[in-house]
Formats: structure tokens, sequence, C-alpha cells
């Protein structure tokens, strides 16, 4: 009897971790998720190749790069709170992945086509990202201020945290208006200036999407506010008003308030309709848009070939079809969820941990 009793206790625990699951799994369906963030990604892609393959000047391209940290950070809050090194080592390694494999195919390629040289190029690019593929620099810029947020998150309370990374980023704004992020980094070489000078200007960037990710988690409405700093932004930004003089491109008031207020936006409208959710199928792909679109151009350029829409479409295709092979999909983008959980369905229980 107590062999059965033992067999019928494992059986009725496995049949609850079972439950559980299929619980989990529905919950996990279920979750909302922002189609707007989706769709903001898939125009600043766009905006990213425009600014390097565009017919004619629009300032408002240069909120691209900005968005895409504000949106890196909202999503990647989870991660900078939860203190845990494994969640880190995962997100690294994923930055890690494409950082090195598309520096080695950028270095080929030009090499091939005769703008680089020896391995001076392949060593900047492998160590600051800003060589033969200057857009993979952003990886680098990300991996150093999620471990920044990361340790002080870690080592300090979260009032402390606040305090500090909001002093950061005041300091970063400072060094910006001043030109005293210019004088330190302007004077290197141009593979290490621009990677090492823009993280001064994004950081403010990467602390604003920490602070969105709080203020969603916990419902509270943005949409309004979304709304009134977009226009302020883009208002400030065409008219060329609170400009930094010496900059690498995403310094100033207007580069960040911009990128703010459109995430703001584009987190106010949640939906759990599976057709939206298809919008992810594209999304996915602007990331590799934007670190391959140059590849592509070099590559159009030989053939005299590269224009705006040849370079957006060829890149979108080429990654379109390297998230259908799923050793590419999970090297570069990770192992996906069934259905990413959206902010809302953790709302509670951030709110009440509160």
């Amino acid at each position: 009897m107590k062999v059965v009793r033992q067999v019928f206790c494992w059986m009725a625990k496995k049949m609850m971790c079972l439950t559980d699951e299929k619980a989990e799994d529905k919950i996990v369906d279920a979750a909302p998720f922002y189609p707007g963030v989706e769709i903001l990604r898939l125009l600043g892609a766009m905006a990213v190749v425009w600014a390097h393959y565009g017919k004619f000047r629009m300032p408002v391209v240069k909120f691209a790069v900005p968005c895409f940290v504000v949106i890196s950070f909202f999503l990647g809050w989870r991660m900078v709170e939860s203190g845990a090194f494994a969640r880190l080592g995962r997100r690294l390694s994923r930055l890690a992945v494409p950082f090195f494999a598309w520096g080695c195919v950028s270095y080929i390629v030009a090499v091939a086509s005769g703008a680089k040289t020896g391995l001076t190029p392949l060593l900047w690019q492998l160590s600051l990202g800003h060589s033969t593929c200057m857009p993979l620099y952003y990886l680098f810029d990300m991996a150093v201020m999620m471990v920044v947020l990361f340790v002080v998150r870690r080592c300090f309370p979260v009032q402390v945290f606040w305090c500090i990374v909001g002093f950061l980023a005041l300091a970063c704004m400072c060094m910006q208006y001043s030109e005293l992020n210019y004088e330190l980094f302007g004077q290197l070489p141009v593979e290490a200036s621009f990677p090492l000078g823009r993280i001064v200007e994004l950081f403010p960037s990467a602390v604003a999407g920490c602070v969105i990710a709080t203020g969603v988690l916990c419902g509270r409405r943005s949409f309004t506010v979304g709304v009134a700093l977009s226009v302020v932004a883009v208002v400030t930004l065409l008219c060329e008003f609170l400009v930094v003089g010496k900059q690498f491109g995403y310094a100033g008031f207007a580069l960040l308030i911009g990128p703010i207020g459109f995430v703001l936006m584009s987190t106010a409208f949640t939906s759990r309709n599976p057709m939206l959710r298809r919008v992810r199928i594209v999304s996915a792909a602007t990331a590799g848009v934007y670190f391959i679109h140059t590849i592509v151009g070099d590559v159009l350029h030989l053939f005299k070939a590269r224009n705006y829409w040849s370079v957006l479409l060829i890149s979108f295709a080429i990654t379109m079809i390297g998230l259908r092979i799923p050793v590419v999909r999970n090297a570069f983008n990770g192992r996906a969820r069934k259905q990413p959980a959206g902010a809302e369905a953790l709302a509670d229980n951030d709110c009440k941990s509160e």
C-alpha cells in the first residue's frame, strides 16, 4: 500500500505540473503585446536606411536610433530589475553573436570590394563595431549600457538606483551641451570616437526606456503625454532649436524627448488580437535590416544598383529568409517563447511588489 500511495502521489504531482504548464501557456498566449512598438521598430529601420541612402535630408530620421535604445530598455527592464546574472548573460550572448558574425561578414565584403585591406579594420570591427559595418557599434554600446544599469540595480536599492542613473543621465546631457563629450572622444580614431562618444549620447535614452517600463507596468496612461512630447520634439528638431554643436549624431534635448514621446505613444495601445500579432513577423526583421543594410549597399554599389528601395527591400528579404532558418533564428534572436508576455500581464504582480 505504501508503494501504491507513493506512485499515486508521484503521478498526481506530474499531472499538476502538466496542468500548470498548460495554464502558463494560456497566460502567455493571452498576454497583450504592443503593436505600436512593432510598427515603430519598422519605421525606425526604414528611417535608418533612408538616412544613409535617401535622396534628400529628413531630420526626423535621426529619431530612429534613440527610439531603438528606448524600446530595447523598455523591453529589457525586467532583465535589469531581476539582478540575475544568468539573464544578463543570455542577453549579452544574443548581442555578441550578430556583433562578431556580421563583423566578419562585413570585413570579407569590404576586402573583396577593395574598400579595406589588412587586419586592422577587422580588429577595430570586432572590438568596437565601427569599421567595416558601422551600425554594429550599436550592439557594443547596448552591452555597455546594459551592464552599467544591471550592476547599479543589483548593488543598490531601487530608490538609490533611480537617483544614481538619473544623475548619470543628467551628467551625460551636460557633457553633450558643454561639448566635453566631443573633446574627450573626438580626438580618437573614428573607429573608437563614435562608439564611445555615442554611449554618452544614448545613455539618457536607455534610462528613459527603463522609466517608461516601470510606468507602463503599473498601468499608468501615457498616450496624452506621448503625443505632447512627440509634437514638442518634432517642432524642436525641425526648427533646429536647442541643437548641440559638436556631437556624434544623437546628442541633445530633442533627440531625447522625441523618442520618449514616440515610444510612450506606441505603448498606449495593447492588443490580444492574434491577427495583430502577425505584424511581429515583419518587425522581427528590423534588427537584421539595421545591421546588414550597409553591407547590402556596398555590394549593390559594385553593380551600380544602389538606391534606397533596393537596399531596403533586399535587406528585408535576406533577413526574413534568415529568420526562417531555425539555427540562424536561434543564434541571432535566441530561442523565442511561444508568445512574448506583454507588460500588462505582469502589471499586477509588479505593482503589488512595490
